[in-house]
C-alpha cells in the first residue's frame, strides 16, 4: 500500500490574504460581453480527435479514476518548502442542460465530459480541501461549466465559469472572506484565442491529435484579467514508468504567454511538460513544470461506478483518502 505524505508549515495569515486576492480575484471591473462562435460556447473550434472523444469506453457506464501524487518545492502561501499530497480525479460521461447548467437525467441537453480533481492540502494550522469539476460538451470538447470549491480555516470558496446559451462568458464567486463578484468576461476574437477556464487544460491535451504537426493555440480565461495565451508543442515518444505501470506515451509542452491558475500549483509555471499514454483512453500519465517547482504522477487508474461500487475495496497502490 501507498499513501502519500502531507506537509505542514507555519500560518503566514497575511500571506494567506494576499494570495487569496490574487487567486480568487476580487475586483470591481465592469461587466463586458463579447460575440463568441455561433452556439455561444466559446471553445467550440478547438482542434480535437474526434476519435478520442467518440471512443466506445466512454459508453462502458463507469468513470475512470485515477489517483496522482503531487510533489511542489513550495507551500500554500508560494514560500520554499516541500510539499507532497494525493490528488484523486475521475472523467465520466453524462447529459448537461446548458440552460440550467446542471447535470440532467431524463434524456435532455447534451452529452458531456465531468472531469473532476480534488485534494487536501495542509499548511501550519491550515487545512485546504479543494475540488474542480469541469463540463465539457462531448462532441467537440467545448466549455459549458467549471466549477471550484475550497475549504480553509478562513473561508468557504465558490468559484464558477459558466458558458450559457446566450454567448455570455459568466464568472461568479462566493466567499465568506475573499470577497463576491459576478460579471461576464470578455473574450479574444480568432482561431488563436479559443477560450477554456483553466481545469479544461488537461483534457484538452488529453484531446488533441498526437504528432508534431498539430500545435494547437489557446487561451486560459482569468477571473481578474484578460485571457492568458498559451501553445502546445509535440515533444516526442517515450516509455514512461509510473507506480501504474510501464507505458508508451507522448510528450506535449504547453507554454503560457504569464502564469495561469493552476489546478495544482496555485499559479502554473511558464511551461509544463504533459505526458499522456498511446491508449485509446490517452490516460494522463503526469504533468511536470519545465522549471522542476512542480510534478504530478500517476500512482493508480481503475474504472468503476463508484456511486455503486466502494473503489477503496478495489484500489492496490492508494489507501489514503485525498
Amino acid at each position: 500500500m501507498t499513501r502519500l505524505p502531507m506537509h505542514s508549515s507555519a500560518p503566514y495569515l497575511m500571506a494567506l490574504c494576499m494570495i487569496g486576492i490574487l487567486l480568487f480575484g476580487c475586483t470591481g471591473e465592469q461587466p463586458t460581453t463579447s460575440a463568441l462562435s455561433a452556439d455561444g460556447l466559446a471553445g467550440a473550434e478547438l482542434p480535437v480527435d474526434s476519435t478520442f472523444l467518440q471512443d466506445p469506453l466512454w459508453d462502458d457506464g463507469q468513470a475512470e479514476i485515477a489517483f496522482y501524487e503531487v510533489n511542489r518545492s513550495y507551500n500554500v502561501y508560494e514560500r520554499p518548502e516541500p510539499s507532497s499530497f494525493t490528488v484523486g480525479t475521475y472523467l465520466v460521461k453524462h447529459n448537461f442542460s446548458r440552460d440550467r447548467m446542471t447535470k440532467t437525467t431524463d434524456g435532455s441537453g447534451v452529452a458531456a465530459f465531468k472531469s473532476a480533481l480534488f485534494y487536501e492540502v495542509n499548511s501550519g494550522s491550515y487545512q485546504y480541501k479543494r475540488n474542480w469539476v469541469v463540463n465539457a460538451r462531448r462532441s467537440d470538447l467545448a466549455p459549458i461549466k467549471q466549477s471550484f470549491t475550497s475549504f480553509d480555516w478562513c473561508s468557504n470558496l465558490y468559484r464558477e465559469y459558466a458558458f450559457p446559451p446566450d454567448g455570455n462568458v459568466v464568472f461568479r464567486k462566493r466567499s465568506d472572506d475573499y470577497g463576491n463578484a459576478e460579471r461576464s468576461l470578455e473574450i479574444p476574437q480568432g482561431r488563436s484565442s479559443r477560450a477554456i477556464p483553466p481545469a479544461h487544460v488537461p483534457l484538452l491535451i488529453r484531446a488533441i491529435p498526437g504528432d508534431d504537426t498539430s500545435d494547437v493555440s489557446f487561451t486560459v480565461l482569468r477571473p481578474d484579467g484578460p485571457p492568458i495565451a498559451a501553445r502546445t508543442s509535440f515533444i516526442d515518444t517515450t516509455t514512461v514508468e509510473t507506480e501504474a505501470g510501464a507505458f508508451q506515451a507522448e510528450r506535449i509542452r504547453v507554454a503560457y504567454d504569464a502564469p495561469v491558475p493552476s489546478l495544482i500549483a496555485e499559479r502554473s509555471a511558464s511551461s509544463e511538460i504533459y505526458t499522456r499514454s498511446i491508449t485509446p483512453d490517452r490516460r494522463l500519465l503526469s504533468i511536470r513544470a519545465e522549471d522542476n517547482s512542480y510534478e504530478m504522477t500517476l500512482v493508480e487508474h481503475v474504472r468503476s461506478a463508484y456511486w455503486s461500487t466502494n473503489i477503496w475495496d478495489v484500489l492496490e497502490q492508494v489507501d489514503a483518502r485525498p
